[in-house]
């Protein structure tokens, strides 16, 4: 028994040290907020977990001359189990990163809740991890673009636009589609409280809303764009019923099809 007991005593204790390094980085370089949304009580609960595994593994060496010893050994590894599952889903991963204005910028994905979604966070931070601040967070997210001249910092997942932050705050439904080398998008802007269409260039900044918009609920998943090729139109179509609501085509020619769409004089 005992030389089964100094076989694991040691190696087991180096391990529980490999497991305080992911914690370590984790609070010095991974964004999170005190009240927020969910990063930080990830962190407090894997920090309780790695001290559950120090406790299991300081009554196994002090059993260790005993019979005692014998069940601690099984506590020490299921507690070892836990912690590397934990660490698997719950560790965040940074995205994306980018500095500007003498802050920097932190795109992370991240668990949420007890129902274990996957969501990606938006930070904007001044010094170490607990100095930051969330600005947006989504199920989405893969880059973080920059548009110095508008002050604006996009999200984009895979080629489409997710959310703008800057002076006029936004968030984007449906795809982004390329017509004649420009991109074209469908966004919520907050401070009209209605859809409006924007017109980006290929690297997805200088982004410019068009003079047509929609007024309807915020988050409406129904709202999909269409391109005309023959044509070289925008179309938006509401497809919250089997038959597609065209309420908008833009172009050379912009035109209205329903009550609450409006074309803005330029």
């Amino acid at each position: 028994m005992k030389k089964v007991v100094e076989f694991f005593k040691w190696p087991i204790s180096y391990l529980f040290s490999a497991f305080c390094l992911p914690y370590i980085y984790w609070l010095l370089f991974i964004p999170m907020e005190i009240s927020g949304n969910g990063i930080f009580e990830a962190f407090i609960f894997g920090i309780f977990l790695l001290n559950t595994l120090l406790l299991f593994i300081i009554l196994f060496r002090l059993a260790s001359s005993s019979l005692w010893g014998i069940f601690t050994v099984p506590l020490v590894f299921i507690s070892i189990f836990i912690n590397i599952i934990y660490l698997i889903w719950h560790f965040p991963i940074i995205e994306d990163y980018a500095v500007y204005n003498g802050e920097k910028y932190y795109l992370v994905r991240h668990s949420q809740g007890v129902e274990e979604r996957t969501a990606t966070t938006l930070y904007r931070c001044r010094q170490w991890s607990l100095r930051c601040k969330s600005v947006y967070s989504s199920t989405l997210g893969t880059n973080i673009i920059i548009d110095k001249e508008k002050d604006e910092i996009s999200l984009i997942h895979y080629g489409s636009l997710i959310h703008t932050h800057g002076p006029s705050p936004r968030d984007y439904q449906s795809y982004t589609l390329l017509l004649e080398d420009e991109l074209y998008a469908i966004a919520w802007v907050y401070k009209k409280n209605s859809y409006v269409l924007f017109n980006c260039n290929t690297d997805y900044k200088s982004c410019d809303p068009l003079p047509i918009e929609y007024k309807s609920y915020f988050d409406n998943s129904y709202l999909e764009l269409e391109i005309n090729e023959q044509t070289k139109e925008i179309n938006l179509l509401d497809t919250s019923s089997d038959i597609a609501t065209l309420i908008f085509t833009y172009g050379e020619n912009p035109r209205c099809y329903v009550d609450k769409c409006e074309i803005l004089k330029p």
